[in-house]
C-alpha cells in the first residue's frame, strides 16, 4: 500500500483509506485499488479488516481524504477517472464494500480534495478545478450520498489556466478545517507564471501561500469568502495541511524547494 489517510474514532478504532498498486498487465502496467482497513484493538498485522472501496482506481497519488463525524460515521472524498470528484460514506459494517454509498459531486473538473464536517453535520469540501485550476468549495447537508443535486459548488478564487498558455495563475493543494464557531478555513497555494518583460521564452514563477475564510453557515457564494496572502516567498513548493487546535488557532504546514517544512500560525 502507498499513500494513505487515517482517522481514529471516539472508541479509538483506527480507520485508514489507502492506495494499493498491483501489476496486472504483461507489459508491467499497474491497476490501482482504493482500499479501506480498520482495527479495534492491538492492531497487529492479523487484527486488521480490509476491503476494497474502488477497484481499477485511475490515480497514482494521494487524491483522497477521510474524516469521521460525531456518530463515528465515515466520510470520504476522492478523485476518480482523473478529474471526477466523488463522495463516499459508511455508517456501519464498513468492512463490507456494499456498505459504502457513493455519489459523484463534480464531473470532469476536480483535483486534490480535502474534507471537513461542521458541528451540525454539514459537509464541506475544498478542491481545485482540473481545467482552469480554480479553488472550489462544495457543501451538502442532506441526501449527500443519494443525490448530486444536493451539493452546492462555489468558486472561492478563480484561476485562468489553459493548456499551452504562457501566462496564467492556478490554485493547488487546498486543505480545509472548521473551528468551534463554525468558521471555515482553507489554506492553498497560488502559482503564477509569466513571460519576461523582454518577450523571450524566459518565464518567471511565483508561489504564494494563501488563506481563505468564511464565517457564514453555508459559504455558497463567492462573496462570503475572504482571501489573504500568508507567505509570498518564491521558494514555496508544496502546501501540506491546515490544522485547528483546541483554542481555534490555525496552523499551516508547508514545504519549500529545499524540502524544509515551515509552520505558519
Amino acid at each position: 500500500g502507498v499513500y494513505s489517510s487515517i482517522y481514529v474514532d471516539s472508541n479509538d478504532n483506527v480507520h485508514i483509506v489507502y492506495l494499493v498498486s498491483r501489476e496486472v498487465y504483461p507489459w508491467g502496467g499497474t491497476s490501482n485499488i482504493l482500499s479501506y482497513a480498520t482495527c479495534s484493538s492491538s492492531c497487529a498485522t492479523s487484527s486488521w479488516t480490509k476491503t476494497d472501496i474502488n477497484r481499477q482506481y485511475t490515480q497514482d497519488r494521494r487524491l483522497f481524504d477521510l474524516t469521521i463525524d460525531s456518530n463515528d460515521n465515515l466520510h470520504f472524498v476522492y478523485i476518480k477517472d482523473y478529474d471526477d470528484l466523488w463522495y463516499v460514506t459508511c455508517s456501519s459494517s464498513c468492512s463490507s464494500s456494499s456498505s459504502w454509498s457513493h455519489r459523484m459531486i463534480d464531473a470532469g473538473d476536480s483535483y486534490s480534495p480535502s474534507i471537513a464536517l461542521s458541528s451540525n453535520g454539514r459537509i464541506h469540501i475544498s478542491y481545485t478545478g482540473d481545467s482552469t485550476k480554480d479553488l472550489k468549495h462544495a457543501t451538502c447537508y442532506s441526501s449527500c450520498s443519494t443525490s448530486s443535486s444536493s451539493w452546492t459548488i462555489t468558486t472561492v478564487e478563480a484561476g485562468n489556466y489553459s493548456s499551452g498558455s504562457s501566462n496564467y495563475y492556478s490554485m493547488s493543494s487546498p486543505s480545509i478545517g472548521i473551528d468551534s464557531n463554525g468558521v471555515k478555513h482553507i489554506a492553498y497555494l497560488k502559482y503564477t507564471r509569466s513571460t519576461s518583460s523582454s518577450g523571450t521564452s524566459t518565464y518567471s514563477h511565483t508561489y504564494v501561500l494563501k488563506y481563505a475564510r468564511c464565517s457564514s453557515s453555508y459559504c455558497t457564494s463567492a462573496s462570503s469568502w475572504t482571501n489573504a496572502t500568508i507567505d509570498d516567498k518564491t521558494t514555496i513548493s508544496y502546501q501540506g495541511s491546515l490544522e485547528i487546535d483546541s483554542n481555534d488557532n490555525i496552523h499551516i504546514f508547508y514545504r519549500d524547494h529545499g524540502n524544509t517544512w515551515n509552520h505558519s500560525k
